[in-house]
């Protein structure tokens, strides 16, 4: 038998995994996180759960120059083909909101290049809570734009699973990082929820400063208005507080030497040691125990009481019909609460006064110092009723003194400040008290309680335009072209003013043509002397800045870009007619911009809705260069009524005539960055504007404003020689070439040296003509310079620089304007 050997042979092959995404989507965010981000691809990472090396699987940045954002995989809703995560929140405003989405795959980097951008107004904002203070577990309204007026549970198990309603639902409600309950929990009855209101029960149990939040659906977490946002006396910022209250004290009464049991009965008290304390008296009553809603303590000894703060609020005492002169101490000091009309405890320095015939009242209590420092007291009456102010910095009324309305002084924390207000009068309005802080560490962009101190350096230069001479006999007509630069004007005669300024002006505009020509347009604009401007255009025309055509382009403002307005129906854009806006765009923007379209159907009923588009997806700019701001100008052309078509708006349009009532272009990036546009116009197809010659200047960097021609007086009695004076306003760049004159413009044989000369002669029609340079403009200055300001050293400014200095975050520089906290004398 012939002995075989069979050979197995096992071939072991590795595939190597190819990862890519094809599509991120949604493309907006919401500013405050919470926004799930679906990323559609192949290869992503199988290994979700691995805990043991934490760059296995996938991981999700959201990147630009200056910040980066991590993105939550949603584990269980992730495959090979697609990742799911949740936004955070956006924390660095100075950064740029488009982020590069950056995926890490088994802790490779994809290469692709999917951006997304943060935009404030898709996210849910609150802008107050009402009460601002309040005892806790009361029902309180947040205030803002939700932008739904539906509710739907949070399901935490699947953060994807769409509501009832669809689109955007209220998903949840917080204050003080505890649910506010907005359906009531033993009668499920619904609180009142609007698009811009929200009713909801606090179920915080704390005091002290909370903050409110909402989370909608698709669109994420809220943000809050600075305005919404308010400093207390321990320096911290809120939305809404809550304070503790007294409702009960037993016994009234003990003896002088002290050691008395009392109970003292409210709401709000911290059982945790030696977070509740107890004065009476201003001296304190030692804690034998807290609860929530009861403590008790042994009383101090008579002889360590004094005037102290009682109960938040400020003490008002008013006796209506009685006269008592302002500053006689000894009557004031005679009357009291007990013999007024009446008297009430005010929870905030800002309320109506109601002062029939000639009455008197008195406002009393204690301001608290958030800190040590400089501050000031304010106080406004209405009319017909004189105020007067005492301040007992000490915390003493005995030592009150007199001061103006206005006054300013030095606090310490720990020692309340006593006032007394005095008003004497006839009159209804407002009475108001404000306190301003010099030293506190918050500024505008924490609260627009806070003003940041802004402190400018201006430097500001002398410069001397170029002017030219040009010289020739007294003629009625000279024909020829003007030379500037490497260009030439078209043949004019130089002996008539005018057509010398405008050769002139021909040659520093930026020529263009466009394609193709026999387009229907509305509102054509390039901003030039003479045009029409675009309807209800905001901004400023900008002469110092290299246009995209022609001299001229236009400035946006930086909060209210708006390119197109007209509230005429018969006279707004119809966008079956011309649906193409076109412009060029240079500067430092955000994508996003904002169109208000506007229908009519045959039943005359008539509906506005705004759209919000990225300019960036719907330009034809390749997607590649997207995140870089526009350094040079940007031409496009967008559809707007296919927009429309795409919203999800394009049932309301099935019938009239889509109009557009209003345009915004989109908003700088920064505050210090502006936005600007050139020939813009609405057109029935898309056009192409195309540079045929740039300005005679441009490669030298030099912006000529305007040109100004004077003739001048002859020098003779015969009248045998012209002369003008050509002037040249400039953006403060020297280096200008010597005008010339030619019959055959530029030809190869005219002079090259003109950019030294001083003087020249030229021939024309057997004419000789002389140009000569009276005045030259400097070249620019250069260098830069330094500035040393409390003790921070600025380098390297350059000398054409307006500088706004603001030290975010150094109590030094900002100076809040807010209501103080205060509380009411001890009774």
């Amino acid at each position: 038998m012939d002995g075989r050997v069979t050979l197995l042979v096992l071939c072991i092959t590795g595939t190597v995994r190819s990862s890519s995404i094809a599509r991120v989507y949604p493309y907006h965010i919401g500013e405050g996180g919470g926004v799930v981000l679906t990323i559609q691809g192949e290869g992503f990472s199988e290994d979700q759960f691995n805990q043991f090396d934490d760059t296995l699987g996938n991981r999700v940045y959201l990147v630009n120059e200056i910040d980066s954002i991590e993105c939550d995989v949603i584990r269980y809703f992730t495959n090979t083909r697609k990742i799911t995560c949740t936004t955070r929140a956006r924390k660095n405003t100075n950064a740029p909101r488009r982020y590069l989405v950056k995926v890490f795959v088994d802790g490779d980097p994809l290469q692709d290049e999917e951006y997304v951008e943060y935009a404030q107004w898709l996210s849910p904002q609150i802008s107050g809570v009402v009460p601002r203070w309040s005892l806790p577990g009361e029902t309180v309204r947040l205030e803002g734009r939700f932008n739904t007026d539906k509710y739907d549970q949070l399901v935490i198990e699947n953060p994807q699973e769409s509501s009832d309603y669809g689109g955007y639902a209220l998903k949840s409600a917080y204050v003080g990082g505890v649910d506010c309950d907005i359906p009531y929990d033993k009668s499920r009855e619904m609180y009142d929820i609007s698009h811009v209101h929200i009713q909801c029960l606090v179920r915080s149990t704390s005091i002290g400063p909370m903050n409110a939040s909402v989370f909608v659906e698709n669109r994420g977490a809220s943000i809050p208005w600075t305005s919404s946002l308010f400093v207390d006396s321990r320096d911290r910022l809120y939305q809404y507080h809550t304070y503790p209250a007294i409702r009960n004290v037993t016994p009234v009464s003990g003896g002088d030497g002290g050691g008395t049991l009392v109970t003292i009965e409210g709401l709000g008290f911290d059982p945790a040691p030696g977070v509740t304390k107890v004065s009476v008296g201003g001296a304190t009553c030692e804690v034998v125990n807290v609860a929530f809603a009861s403590v008790t303590c042994l009383t101090p000894p008579k002889t360590s009481t004094h005037p102290a703060p009682g109960e938040r609020g400020a003490l008002w005492e008013f006796w209506e019909g009685k006269e008592i002169g302002l500053r006689d101490d000894e009557l004031w000091n005679s009357v009291t609460s007990s013999n007024s009309t009446y008297s009430e405890i005010i929870p905030d320095l800002k309320f109506d006064l109601f002062m029939k015939n000639t009455s008197a009242g008195r406002l009393s209590g204690y301001i608290h110092a958030p800190h040590d420092g400089e501050y000031d007291i304010e106080i406004k009456a209405p009319p017909g009723v004189r105020p007067t102010l005492y301040v007992a910095v000490d915390g003493n009324p005995d030592n009150k003194t007199l001061t103006r309305n206005y006054v300013h002084f030095s606090m310490v924390q720990e020692t309340p400040a006593y006032f007394e207000i005095r008003v004497l009068g006839e009159g209804n309005g407002e009475l108001k008290v404000a306190m301003s802080d010099f030293n506190t560490k918050w500024t505008s962009s924490d609260t627009q309680q806070a003003l940041s101190e802004m402190q400018a350096v201006t430097l500001r230069l002398g410069y001397q335009n170029e002017v030219q001479q040009i010289s020739f006999p007294n003629t009625s007509e000279l024909i020829g072209s003007i030379i500037l630069g490497e260009f030439a004007s078209e043949p004019i005669n130089i002996a008539n003013p005018d057509e010398v300024k405008s050769g002139l002006l021909s040659l520093l505009e930026q020529q263009c043509e466009m394609t193709p020509s026999d387009v229907y347009f509305r509102m054509k604009s390039g901003f030039e002397d003479e045009e029409q401007l675009p309807d209800g255009i905001s901004g400023a025309r900008e002469e110092e800045l290299e246009p995209h055509c022609g001299r001229y382009s236009w400035k946006l403002w930086p909060n209210y870009p708006k390119i197109y307005e007209n509230e005429k129906k018969e006279e707004m854009i119809d966008l079956t007619k011309t649906p193409y806006v076109c412009l060029a765009i240079l500067g430092n923007f955000q994508g996003e911009m904002r169109a208000l379209y506007y229908k009519e159907d045959r039943g005359g009923s008539r509906i506005s809705f705004e759209i919000r588009f990225d300019y960036w997806e719907h330009s034809r700019r390749q997607r590649v260069a997207r995140s870089t701001p526009s350094s040079s100008w940007d031409y496009t052309c967008i559809n707007l009524l296919e927009i429309m078509r795409q919203s999800s708006y394009s049932n309301t349009t099935s019938e009239g005539t889509p109009k557009l009532k209003r345009l915004f272009g989109p908003d700088s990036r920064t505050e210090h960055d502006y936005v600007y546009i050139d020939d813009v116009f609405f057109a029935s197809e898309y056009v192409q504007v195309s540079k045929v010659r740039p300005s005679a200047l441009s490669s030298r960097g030099i912006s000529v404003q305007d040109v100004e021609v004077k003739t001048q007086s002859p020098k003779n009695k015969t009248n045998e020689t012209i002369s003008y004076d050509i002037e040249f306003t400039t953006n403060c760049q020297g280096g200008f070439p010597l005008m010339g004159v030619s019959s055959s413009g530029l030809a190869a044989s005219y002079p090259r040296n003109l950019d030294t000369d001083q003087k020249a002669n030229f021939t024309l029609q057997n004419s000789p003509i002389t140009v000569q340079r009276m005045l030259a403009a400097p070249r620019s200055v250069l260098g830069n310079w330094s500035l040393q300001l409390q003790g921070a050293n600025i380098e390297g400014k350059s000398l054409f620089l307006h500088l706004s200095y603001t030290n975010a975050g150094d109590s030094t520089y900002s100076s809040p304007r807010a209501l103080p906290e205060f509380t009411s004398p001890q009774l």
